[in-house]
């Protein structure tokens, strides 16, 4: 009887490890299924943003060494005053931050890395201050990525703080006025381009009229993911 009830036993524990391993081998074939179709999405994706942008135009700056592709119904307009360096349909604006900048001294942003650098930069563009409100920009996330060119940059979520100011409040204390989750930014670093006399260039896009934000911020993001260092 021992010897029976030992048997049972033995193959009820036998059974028991069989059904953990068939559940962990279905669970393993699920997630292999699971990423494959994330892999064929990725890749249909990237074959529709080809075909997309196949027509696009090229825009080659040889001061900056860079290029990007845009679409051909979009207005580029060249500026050359202040930072601006371009306009796509006037709410698309590339800006060039130069060496040597006053701001640059003043902040000691020389010593930053350039993700620090980037991130101190284009929340220090939403700052603003009168004399009943300021408003100012908090850090949301921000991602490295890379571009089908093969240059790597950085993607900036900032919220959008307004505030009335403490000594017009009843209490003492700022207030918050509104808060408002700005479209993405992006930065590359374009200081190691042979004389190249600037830290860094960034995008950045704002919503005009009746634009459907998700359309344009899909174009916006087509657009950054052209930007390539020209080969000398």
């Amino acid at each position: 009887m021992f010897i029976n009830g030992f048997l049972i036993y033995q193959c009820k524990e036998t059974r028991k490890e069989l059904t953990q391993q068939t559940e962990q081998v279905e669970n393993l074939l699920s997630q292999i299924d699971r990423l494959e179709k994330e892999v064929k999405e990725l890749k249909s994706s990237q074959d529709n943003t080809k075909d997309e942008i196949m027509d696009w135009k090229t825009y080659r700056n040889e001061k900056y060494g860079y290029e990007i592709k845009y679409p051909s119904s979009y207005t580029l307009t060249e500026r050359n005053s202040g930072n601006i360096d371009l306009l796509l349909e006037n709410n698309i604006k590339i800006w060039i931050y130069t060496k040597n900048n006053i701001i640059d001294k003043w902040a000691g942003t020389s010593n930053m890395s350039f993700k620090d650098f980037a991130t101190h930069i284009v929340k220090l563009g939403c700052e603003a201050g009168g004399k009943m409100t300021r408003t100012y920009c908090e850090l949301i996330k921000e991602n490295s990525f890379t571009t089908e060119g093969g240059v790597q940059g950085y993607e900036i979520y900032l919220k959008e703080i307004s505030v009335l100011q403490q000594d017009v409040t009843e209490s003492g204390q700022e207030e918050i006025l509104s808060e408002e989750n700005k479209m993405p930014q992006f930065a590359f670093d374009i200081s190691r381009q042979p004389n190249s006399s600037a830290r860094g260039l960034f995008f950045e896009v704002s919503i005009l009229n009746d634009q459907k934000e998700e359309k344009l911020l899909k174009t916006f993001e087509q657009i950054v993911s052209t930007f390539k260092f020209i080969e000398n």
